[in-house]
């Protein structure tokens, strides 16, 4: 009996080790990948600002857009029906997607044109989607473009529209 205690042990501390060292690859693999998407991001902003034929963009409609955002995270795309439900500080909005709310972050060439969207407003967006992780925000919060009160609003997203181009209408009432 004294023997399968210790080869118990031995076993259980085998194992334990090797989960620590799983673990610690697996965490330093996370960190170069999350690396590599981060100047993917900064090297895909660059050739946006560049020029890019916004009338290429592929009209998704609202519900297959809010089924899964990141479906459509390699291309140029437009989402049209669009409620404004809250401003996040002045470079980021909400909208109603599929009942829910997502964000929408504003270019730096939008930026740069003093684009205004005002809550209720019905939007039209061209852009591409990006999953949010806390470099992107903590690169916001370091620009100016989100304040750091807002920060952990913004991480709660788990990607965002980063838009091109964002165009307000009248919705078409709908009694009459």
């Amino acid at each position: 009996m004294a023997s399968g205690k210790g080869s118990s042990g031995a076993v259980g501390m085998a194992l334990m080790v090797m989960t620590f060292l799983t673990v610690g690859g697996f965490l330093w693999w996370l960190t170069g990948r999350s690396e590599e998407y981060v100047m993917s991001i900064s090297v895909q902003d660059v050739e946006v600002e560049e020029g890019e034929d916004l009338s290429s963009a592929a009209v998704v409609p609202v519900d297959v857009f809010g089924a899964n955002p990141m479906g459509q995270a390699d291309m140029l795309i437009q989402v049209n029906e669009l409620t404004v439900q809250s401003l996040l500080d002045s470079e980021a909005f909400f909208v109603e997607v599929a009942g829910q709310p997502y964000m929408v972050k504003m270019s730096e060439s939008l930026v740069a044109d003093s684009v205004s969207i005002a809550m209720g407003e019905s939007v039209s967006v061209i852009g591409r989607v990006y999953q949010m992780t806390d470099s992107v925000a903590d690169s916001w919060v370091a620009s100016g473009s989100l304040s750091e009160a807002n920060k952990i609003v913004a991480t709660f997203s788990e990607s965002f529209l980063e838009a091109l181009d964002v165009t307000s209408y009248t919705a078409p009432s709908g009694s009459n």
